[in-house]
């Protein structure tokens, strides 16, 4: 009896020794005992343009790029040399919705005249982007000519000054090699005037039988007169 009292007294020293020296010693408790596990989240790999979510990486929008990289168009009228004038355009879009112009406008024939056409186009359709689809906006002619000629025998010459400003629409295509097309029309009127000598009035005898006689006199002109004016223009845009 006494020897397995002093074993027991024994262990228990040991143990409290062991204890003393190595720390308290807690097993490690099992899951839904206080022990949460950390949620796992896959990581994608991240690229130039990429956002995170939640702390998961993922791409971001990217909006498309306006009209690509052909923003200015540079054409000529096909329909003008029709009407004895020659023109020319350079339209640049400036945003997504507008884009302006202006160009040279050459007339030969009636009257010799030397001009400038320029204006805006707006693109209000959500699909399009400027300078291409369907547009409308308003366009200023201004031109400077000299009108001679010869009429019953009697020469004529004056000078002729406009200024007209007219609301157009119409519809511009760019392909992808940089062909580009543009059609349209619209109605205006402004300013004309005219100073020299030219044809007054025109008589005819009762039988009309004779040529009409005409009256050459000094003309001196300033009237609102209105216009339309039509387009069809191709070139290439870059």
């Amino acid at each position: 009896m006494r020897l397995v009292v002093i074993v027991a007294a024994s262990l228990f020293v040991s143990s409290a020794a062991f204890a003393q020296a190595e720390g308290d010693f807690s097993p490690p408790p099992l899951p839904g005992e206080g022990f949460t596990p950390e949620p796992w989240a896959p990581t994608l790999p991240a690229g130039p343009d990429a956002g995170s979510a939640g702390g998961v990486e993922v791409a971001a929008d990217v909006p498309a790029p306006a009209s690509g990289t052909r923003l200015t168009r540079v054409t000529a009228g096909v329909l003008s040399p029709l009407t004895g004038t020659l023109s020319a355009e350079v339209e640049r879009a400036v945003t997504d919705r507008v884009s302006i112009f202006a160009g040279p406008r050459l007339a030969l024939v009636n009257i010799t005249s030397i001009g400038l056409s320029a204006g805006a186009r707006y693109f209000p359709m959500s699909k399009d982007t400027a300078p291409a689809g369907l547009w409308v906006g308003p366009e200023l002619w201004l031109e400077y000519g000299n009108q001679s000629g010869n009429w019953g025998g009697v020469s004529f010459a004056n000078q002729e000054n406009t200024a007209f400003l007219l609301a157009m629409a119409g519809y511009t295509t760019v392909d992808a090699k940089g062909f580009t097309m543009s059609f349209g029309g619209g109605f205006g009127g402004g300013y004309y005037a005219r100073e020299g000598t030219g044809v007054q009035t025109l008589s005819f005898s009762p039988t009309g039988l004779s040529a009409p006689a005409a009256t050459v006199g000094d003309v001196s002109e300033v009237s609102f007169k209105p216009t339309f004016g039509a387009q069809f223009n191709i070139g290439y845009a870059f």
